[in-house]
């Protein structure tokens, strides 16, 4: 890939995360500050208690996979992202994180992708009618898992099944369904995402 200036191009990579996650190993110096970050600054404070993020060989995370937790555990992820970062009256997430999450990146001409969510659902697990509530974000993981938030209807969907041929699971469907049958007309969704 061809470099560009910060702003000009937009393509999905996970090593984005992996990056991240590498630079706040080098602010936080000392490997056991590192090593506990997670679990002091979001599973603890969120009662996260399964969740494991594993590191590389390097002994860094991981930040873009290899994080397992509970539907539950997931779920109040999603929560953590519906209450605006606030959990339990402490604020977990810097003020206006939550917020900025949901505006799409600037270069992404198709609005598909916001901070660290998808702003619509990857086109392998989207199907042919992607159309959901707008905003509803997507942590996406590996082979078709995700954790749906969807601030309209105050509802957090989390789907830990495995799927692991493109176009072989329909998330949006799913979704859809879901909010049918907690009470919603199909009407409702639209992919026209208002301007930032």
């Amino acid at each position: 890939m061809a470099l560009s200036r910060p702003g000009t191009h937009c393509e999905y990579a996970n090593a984005s995360s992996n990056i991240i996650a590498t630079a706040i190993r080098n602010v936080l110096h000392e490997p056991t500050a590192y090593l506990t970050f997670p679990r002091h600054a979001l599973f603890d404070p969120i009662g996260m208690s399964s969740a494991v993020l594993e590191t590389d060989a390097a002994g860094t995370f991981l930040g873009s996979s290899y994080m397992y937790a509970t539907a539950l555990d997931w779920a109040r992820f999603g929560m953590l992202y519906l209450r605006n970062g606030v959990w339990n009256g402490t604020r977990i997430l810097p003020p206006g994180w939550v917020a900025y999450t949901s505006i799409p990146a600037p270069a992404d001409e198709a609005k598909r992708y916001g901070a660290h969510f998808w702003l619509e659902i990857p086109l392998e697990y989207a199907g042919a009618s992607p159309r959901l509530p707008v905003p509803t974000l997507h942590a996406a993981g590996h082979e078709g898992q995700f954790v749906s938030i969807v601030p309209s209807r105050d509802l957090v969907i989390v789907r830990l099944g495995r799927t692991r041929y493109p176009h072989a699971w329909d998330h949006a469907a799913f979704v859809r369904d879901v909010l049918v049958t907690l009470g919603g007309g199909r009407n409702e969704y639209s992919r026209t995402r208002p301007e930032p």
